[in-house]
């Protein structure tokens, strides 16, 4: 049996350092996790890490890896949206506490309506507290969240969604011929290249229609046109 020549801990050290300059599978991923963090942290991406607040959630376990101001926890959103740095002094739990922290301390009594609510939320889930880890969620309908991320559940609650359409399965309907299809639905939304467009372009073409070289050519004229060709051109 062979024996490595070479220690691996000392491989994927730089080779100033005596190694090859490999870079580990586990810190090479934790460098790609702290680069799409700074991408959504940065100010370049501010419009995206609001966006996110929407649909991103902490289902809280025991606690300890929620924190009582920056994580959505309740229903409530994130508190410090609410209440601003001010909450932190009125409530008297630091910035830096996790929700654990904050069930702990003994409940009390405000005078402010939201400080009220937020503690009737806290104090409901610190009767709900388990032993078992926290789970972050994501919203994959109005209502409903889940512990995965959805690309097309996203994508559907983040579109704007346009009244339903009765041909879409006359044309797009399974094993249909794409480039065919693709056509049909240009024809059906009046977006063909037709004289009468051409002309919306160009005021100087020819717009007749080149089949029956008398009208203006129109989808629905040559349409038309060619149903007549098909039925009696042939008698």
């Amino acid at each position: 049996m062979k024996r490595a020549k070479v220690a691996w801990s000392t491989i994927p050290t730089p080779k100033s350092e005596g190694g090859l300059g490999l870079r580990p599978l586990k810190e090479t991923n934790i460098t790609c996790c702290l680069k799409l963090i700074w991408t959504i942290t940065s100010s370049q991406f501010l419009w995206y890490r609001d966006k996110a607040k929407e649909f991103h959630r902490v289902e809280v376990k025991n606690g300890k890896n929620s924190s009582f101001w920056y994580d959505a926890w309740s229903d409530m959103g994130r508190l410090l949206d609410l209440t601003g740095i001010r909450g932190c002094i009125d409530m008297g739990i630091s910035l830096s506490a996790n929700v654990e922290k904050a069930a702990s301390r003994r409940p009390r009594r405000y005078q402010s309506d939201l400080y009220t609510l937020i503690e009737e939320a806290l104090q409901k889930q610190r009767s709900n507290m388990t032993i078992e880890e926290d789970i972050s969620v994501w919203k994959y309908k109005m209502d409903g969240f889940k512990p995965k991320f959805s690309t097309s559940n996203t994508w559907s609650l983040l579109r704007s969604p346009a009244p339903t359409v009765t041909w879409h399965s006359s044309i797009w309907f399974a094993h249909a011929t794409l480039k065919y299809a693709f056509m049909a639905s240009l024809a059906v939304l009046n977006r063909l290249t037709t004289g009468d467009r051409m002309l919306s372009w160009n005021r100087g073409i020819d717009a007749t229609c080149i089949l029956c070289t008398q009208q203006l050519e129109t989808r629905d004229h040559l349409f038309l046109v060619v149903v007549i060709h098909r039925r009696y051109g042939r008698g």
